[in-house]
């Protein structure tokens, strides 16, 4: 059987949307990457954060990367205020 006559899901489809997937995954796309600092970056100031460029990458590459890091803050950000309304409701 194929995944749809099964009514099986991707792994991605199973995954809880709180307020933190994306700070998860973006401080795990940085640490691939980019550069992360030696202090930690908590899920208030990964808003502001960003990644130095590694050494021997090129600013084509960094900046490509920082891109895609930058959709991780925003839908972070997103989250966390939407969040933040429902508590304050």
């Amino acid at each position: 059987m194929c995944r749809k006559c099964a009514k099986l899901n991707y792994k991605s489809q199973q995954q809880t949307k709180d307020g933190m997937v994306d700070y998860w995954k973006g401080m795990e796309y940085a640490k691939r990457y980019l550069t992360l600092p030696p202090w930690p970056v908590d899920g208030f100031s990964f808003l502001g954060f960003r990644p130095d460029r590694p050494k021997g990458m090129h600013e084509t590459t960094y900046r490509r990367h920082l891109v895609r890091f930058s959709r991780y803050q925003l839908r972070h950000g997103k989250r966390l205020m939407e969040d933040l309304a429902r508590i304050c409701r």
